[in-house]
């Protein structure tokens, strides 16, 4: 069958069509479809993420809808993606848009592992860890972490919308900034633990919480890629960067 993706985080439910058409800010193609394979296919395509500190989806001027983390204690737990039914673990995506308030040394957009503060990551794991790079790296847990680093600081993300992507599969590791291929890591093992407590979103394990917003996140079984069509850089949408093409 088609690749499912999890649609585990939709800021912009809820709100009226005229505005999703006019922030578009996490409404890229891929939302589009696992929207619609969630709709389609609701206990297997959705898993609604549970919220908890003061998370909150909120609908600003100038920043659109997006869920709210305050970076102490707000985060969205997912459970887990990959059983119920069980998923292949050798190459997945996850892609979100996020728009971050502050750069702390350690903050984490979105791992996999035990409870939040259980301190055990051991999936995927998108964000920084200062023991590894300064930078935004998408890691993978293979009895050590398996690093691909963006190369670029999360300083350069505060206060605008950016899409981020990590993938592993075929190819090795990738990370990807607004539709760009920024890292590598040939490293094709997959996710270890198929039996992990559950994807956290805006933080992990370690309690390690984002600060800012989180636009859409959606979680794919198959390694994507994004070509130049699917972003057009050539204009800036208010604050948007990178905004998707309508289709």
């Amino acid at each position: 069958g088609p690749h499912l993706g999890h649609l585990v985080l939709d800021a912009l439910q809820g709100f009226d069509l005229a505005l999703e058409d006019q922030v578009l800010a996490a409404h890229d193609l891929d939302l589009r479809l696992a929207r619609d394979l969630a709709v389609a296919d609701d206990a297997a395509g959705h898993h609604p993420g549970e919220l908890f500190g003061d998370a909150s989806f909120v609908s600003e001027e100038n920043t659109g809808p997006g869920l709210k983390l305050d970076g102490s204690g707000d985060y969205v737990r997912v459970g887990n993606v990959h059983q119920n039914p069980k998923r292949d673990l050798s190459q997945g995506s996850i892609e979100m848009w996020i728009r971050l308030e502050s750069a702390p040394k350690d903050f984490v957009l979105a791992a996999s592992g035990r409870e939040y503060g259980g301190s055990w990551d051991d999936g995927f794991y998108l964000g920084t860890h200062s023991s590894y790079s300064k930078n935004l790296v998408f890691m993978i847990w293979a009895g050590g972490w398996k690093v691909a680093d963006s190369g670029i600081a999360p300083e350069d993300l505060i206060g605008e919308w950016r899409h981020v992507m990590g993938t592993w599969g075929p190819r090795g590791m990738e990370i990807w900034v607004n539709g760009s291929l920024k890292g590598t890591n040939p490293h094709t093992g997959g996710l270890t633990n198929p039996n992990y407590a559950t994807v956290l979103l805006g933080t992990d394990s370690w309690r390690s919480d984002t600060h800012g917003l989180i636009g859409s996140v959606v979680i794919w079984d198959d390694q994507r890629s994004l070509s130049d069509g699917d972003f057009d850089r050539s204009e800036e949408v208010g604050l948007v960067e990178g905004r998707p093409k309508c289709a």
